[in-house]
């Protein structure tokens, strides 16, 4: 398998665009949330829907008090249109994990809530378009024990399908796979796995209303195999994929996306020893079929997938590979196309993480962070390749200071999305950013003034 190596290093303080480049990066907007003046808030994730509009997902609380879920719409512009919080039944602990919008922009989220007793159960809660109430619920897996979700997804015509897991008396972890009708009342619930843990981490709905679940399925103590599951409209299960790696260790699905034919890309990890893992680059068919398999090989390092785009041309992976001996952690951006085959590779170690990768106009989007020293917080970073892999230009927004986590991107058109919060203050602000991507038609390019920084390729 042929590997292109592209190291490239950013050297803070600076926003810089590639004089070579024939395209520029503006700051559109960007919002500040905070509910009160002494609140901490925590970004968790965001939804685009059809018009543009930007819904914000995440976790509030005053000090020394219990978190509620807090869900904000934004219009194109920036402007919020609407605020909502979830405080459930037992006013205790409430944690946004997943959400998802339907065909008609109403957006879904779920998490956790804690009862009384300090028993956590899985919470669903539903807002139309405007912000109004649809329905809430909580449910306890049987077991009045520990359970969550992962994973929430609707179907073409609205009904909603939740995967995670609910805790067995045995205190193992079973998979747990919930459909709710839009409305809320439960269509049904499946449950799998053995006396160990089995989860379900990813769920895909296809246009006849069928769904795929990726996870894991653990066979014994210390083994784990990866785990496909597709189930119809009416809960009945129609197959089932396992695939245990070459040395029956630990292997996962954690994202999982089909293409527009309905066939499925998989990918997790597989351990190979020593808590080392590689990449596994999996398509099936909708009938279950494993049309390709494909390993990207770390070595002696430690590599495991954290996001995966899936569109005409292929696939598209971020991953992160540590290096124990070395004590170093890298970001990999990879793809592959339609015939299985790798064509691209982009690793850095030093200073950027890559979060997000998608097509814009046949080449790679890199989304991702800079850091910036001795403050040690980030900064929103964009790259784009060329056709053959090497990275064409790259901008990194150094007024944007004091981030301590990024949590979720987005792309719409020309826009470039990015969610990120400074929680871990006494107060922890929420900020969403927008960014706007202009092409300059060729000849018009205009030469750009350097700030205090340098970029080096090897």
């Amino acid at each position: 398998m042929k590997q292109k190596n592209v190291f490239f290093i950013l050297i803070p303080f600076f926003v810089l665009l590639s004089h070579f480049s024939f395209s520029q990066v503006s700051l559109l907007w960007k919002d500040p949330i905070k509910t009160s003046l002494n609140s901490v808030n925590q970004a968790v994730l965001m939804e685009m829907d059809k018009l543009g509009n930007c819904y914000v997902v995440g976790i509030t609380w005053v000090a020394d008090s219990t978190k509620d879920i807090l869900i904000m719409k934004f219009d194109p512009n920036g402007a919020e249109i609407w605020r909502r919080f979830y405080d459930g039944p037992a006013h205790n602990d409430d944690i946004a994990i997943t959400a998802c919008l339907d065909h008609y922009g109403d957006i879904i989220v779920s998490g956790t809530s804690k009862d009384e007793k300090g028993n956590v159960d899985i919470c669903l809660v539903k807002f139309s378009n405007e912000g109004v109430p649809v329905f809430s619920r909580t449910m306890d897996g049987g077991s009045f024990l520990f359970d969550a979700p992962t994973s929430v997804t609707c179907d073409p015509i609205g009904n909603i399908l939740l995967g995670g897991y609910v805790t067995s008396p045995d205190s193992g972890l079973n998979l747990a796979l919930y459909r709710f009708y839009p409305d809320g009342q439960l269509s049904w619930f499946r449950t799998s796995g053995t006396t160990n843990m089995d989860i379900a981490n990813t769920l895909v709905a296809d246009d006849s209303c069928n769904v795929y679940v990726g996870g894991t399925y653990n066979s014994s103590i210390r083994t784990s195999d990866m785990l496909i599951q597709k189930y119809d409209s009416a809960g009945n299960k129609k197959w089932e994929y396992i695939y245990d790696g070459t040395l029956s260790m630990g292997d996962a699905i954690f994202h999982m996306a089909a293409d527009d034919s309905t066939n499925l890309y998989v990918t997790g990890y597989l351990n190979h020893g020593s808590e080392r893992s590689d990449i596994p680059i999996f398509k099936l068919s909708r009938n279950g079929e494993l049309l390709q398999e494909n390993i990207f090989f770390g070595g002696m390092t430690d590599c495991i997938s954290k996001q995966l785009f899936v569109d005409k041309t292929g696939c598209f992976i971020i991953a992160q590979q540590s290096d124990y001996m070395r004590g170093t952690t890298a970001t990999i951006a990879l793809h592959y196309n339609k015939a299985g085959e790798q064509t691209l590779f982009l690793k850095n170690e030093k200073g950027i993480r890559f979060g997000k990768i998608v097509s814009l106009n046949g080449t790679a989007l890199i989304l991702g962070t800079g850091l910036i020293r001795p403050e040690n917080t980030l900064i929103p970073f964009i790259a784009e390749t060329d056709t053959s892999g090497e990275i064409e230009w790259q901008y990194a927004d150094s007024s944007i200071a004091g981030l301590s986590h990024m949590l979720d991107y987005r792309v719409r058109g020309n826009k470039l999305y990015f969610l990120g919060d400074d929680t871990g203050e006494a107060t922890g602000t929420i900020t969403l950013f927008c960014y706007q991507l202009k092409k300059e038609a060729a000849g018009k390019r205009k030469p750009v003034k350097k700030a205090n920084g340098t970029l080096r390729k090897n």
